[in-house]
């Protein structure tokens, strides 16, 4: 899950920096202002992403075979998972998604 996100959002911020641009050298900010945002709504939970995506992992191998070791390994994982997510989900509501 991490990487798919990883990989998507400088991808997405990069579209919506050209998309903007283009608008504005159109001159075509007043024909896209009056377009209504649509109200933001997450597809999914960064939980039930990262359930799905710790299941489709449940068959490989640990990364350490020490309990305390795999604890903090996953618990890092987590949490730049989650960064990435929560950066992901503000690109989307910023563009209106």
């Amino acid at each position: 899950m991490d990487d798919a996100v990883g990989e998507s959002l400088p991808q997405a911020t990069q579209r919506v920096k050209l998309l903007t641009g283009f608008i504005a050298f159109k001159n075509l900010d007043g024909e896209f202002a009056k377009y209504a945002t649509p109200t933001f709504n997450p597809s999914i939970s960064f939980h039930r992403a990262l359930t799905a995506a710790m299941n489709e992992c449940l068959g490989r191998p640990a990364m350490s075979e020490d309990l305390d070791t795999l604890g903090r390994e996953v618990a890092g994982e987590t949490m730049l998972a989650q960064g990435n997510w929560d950066q992901y989900q503000a690109a989307r509501k910023k563009r209106g998604e």
